[in-house]
């Protein structure tokens, strides 16, 4: 028997979110664990980005550059087992909650510096670790160039 209200609207996508594009603004917060993940997901946010940031917000590096593919694997996960926590929870709905709110956020991750840096291939394999093992929904990728 499945704990999930019938009452709660489906996830956000990319297509959903792309169907939006020059009408209502997109609303994305960070999260970087389970406790953020769960707290985020119940805020009516769009999507849930956890970023390389995590390096400096909760690391302790000076810059994002340490932060390591395994580092992004390990928080996405928390974010994600959060997420999956609020939504088994249909006993104890968020004090918030209201239609725009019951959904489930769209879970990016960042790819982090140098995973895609040495050849496309690299890249790609990281970006499906991050999905299959993370829970991700969608990989984020930032460069100075081409990528």
């Amino acid at each position: 028997m499945s704990r999930k209200s019938p009452s709660v609207p489906p996830s956000v996508t990319v297509p959903s979110l792309a169907a939006r594009k020059g009408e209502l603004p997109i609303v994305i917060l960070t999260a970087y664990d389970a406790v953020q993940g769960r707290i985020v997901d119940g805020s009516g946010a769009d999507a849930i980005l956890v970023g390389d940031s995590v390096g400096m917000t909760t690391l302790g590096y000076d810059s994002t550059v340490p932060v390591t593919l395994d580092d992004m694997l390990r928080h996405t996960r928390a974010v994600a087992r959060g997420q999956a926590a609020r939504l088994a929870d249909s006993e104890s709905p968020e004090p918030f909650e209201t239609e725009r709110k019951g959904r489930c956020a769209l879970l990016i991750a960042d790819l982090p510096f140098g995973a895609y840096g040495a050849d496309v291939a690299e890249g790609v394999r990281a970006g499906m670790r991050l999905v299959a093992e993370g829970g991700a929904q969608s990989v984020k990728l930032e460069g100075a160039g081409p990528v």
